[in-house]
């Protein structure tokens, strides 16, 4: 079939199809999907998280036609709002806002995917490809529905196409309470992968069982549909939790790197938790004392852990029984 020639006098180009392949190259990111599904329509709100979009543009007859430029572009469809902006974010961010807004500005945290190129030519065959790359949003803080994108490309007659594209996580799990062993307070995000609720499961059960005073407490997650969860900046995959250290009465409470520390601070709990948390291959910060946690500034009330760069030693590898061997063993 012969290729038909640029020439708008004669032909009527028109973009017969908008079509994307997905592109899960990031050695992570392939290792989180193995466990954190995402649709067929869909990318999560991932660092390494890209699509090729192609156009295929042809003539009156159907033909391909080389030569022509498509214009591309991203829009929202939701949410919308504050969730779109530097400002919106710094003023989802509060106290962190300045921080968010020199962010979203870098573009460290991307607020609206992104396409490569904002026009691309036709080949022989018809096709402009672009790049597009995902979204931190996943959702708003509402979680009533999954974030969504749209991706247009558009000829210089005004002929178009559009593709919707849907951004998140489809796979997290809402944390498993056990009752006397773990529970979740104060938290807006309570979804983790699926691995990880499986070793909370089994944490809060050999807590309990170990005859704790106190269960352990989560204070927060990831969105259902991960992304970004304003005040937090790293909670966007499902595998990082906050928890508050140990207490005596069950009740918040801090301790410092210079040995200070709450009335009500359980030193032994708090670092026997710890212990099983690196256990499984946690990255673990807290500021108090010979716990066995990693100084950060603003860690004195919580336990920050992190398995997102540790998915080879996920913490469902744990038996039960290993779990609680190590929660009696430590406490």
């Amino acid at each position: 079939m012969a290729k038909s020639k640029k020439s708008p006098s004669k032909y009527v180009e028109k973009i017969r199809s908008l079509s994307f392949e997905r592109n899960l190259n990031d050695d992570e990111l392939i290792e989180l999907t193995d466990i954190t599904t995402i649709r067929a329509t869909g990318l999560p709100p991932h660092e390494s998280a890209t699509a090729a979009f192609s156009a295929t543009v042809v003539d009156q007859a159907g033909n391909p036609v080389q030569g022509s430029i498509v214009s591309f572009a991203v829009s929202f469809v939701r949410p919308g709002g504050n969730w779109r902006s530097a400002g919106g974010m710094r003023a989802l961010y509060g106290r962190s806002g300045a921080k968010a807004e020199r962010l979203v500005n870098q573009g460290v945290i991307r607020v609206l995917g992104t396409v490569s190129s904002l026009t691309a030519s036709t080949d022989s065959n018809g096709v402009a490809t672009v790049t597009y790359r995902s979204s931190h949003i996943g959702s708003d803080l509402s979680q009533r529905v999954q974030a969504q994108e749209k991706i247009t490309a558009t000829l210089s007659s005004g002929a178009k196409k559009e593709s919707l594209i849907n951004v998140g996580w489809t796979g997290l799990k809402q944390i498993a309470v056990t009752r006397g062993g773990l529970r979740v307070q104060g938290a807006t995000g309570r979804h983790v992968i699926p691995d990880l609720n499986t070793f909370l499961k089994n944490l809060g059960k050999s807590v309990k069982d170990a005859g704790w005073p106190h269960p352990v407490t989560v204070t927060a997650a990831a969105l259902k549909w991960g992304g970004q969860y304003p005040p937090h900046f790293t909670h966007k995959h499902g595998a990082t939790l906050d928890l508050r250290p140990m207490s005596t009465d069950g009740n918040p409470t801090w301790a410092k790197r210079d040995g200070t520390s709450k009335a009500n601070y359980d030193f032994v709990r708090t670092k026997a938790l710890i212990t099983v948390l690196k256990d499984t291959g946690g990255k673990v910060k807290f500021n108090g004392k010979n716990t066995g946690g990693t100084y950060l500034a603003g860690h004195d009330n919580h336990i920050h852990v992190s398995w997102l760069t540790s998915a080879v030693t996920r913490p469902s590898t744990r038996t039960w029984s290993k779990i609680a061997a190590a929660v009696v063993k430590h406490a």
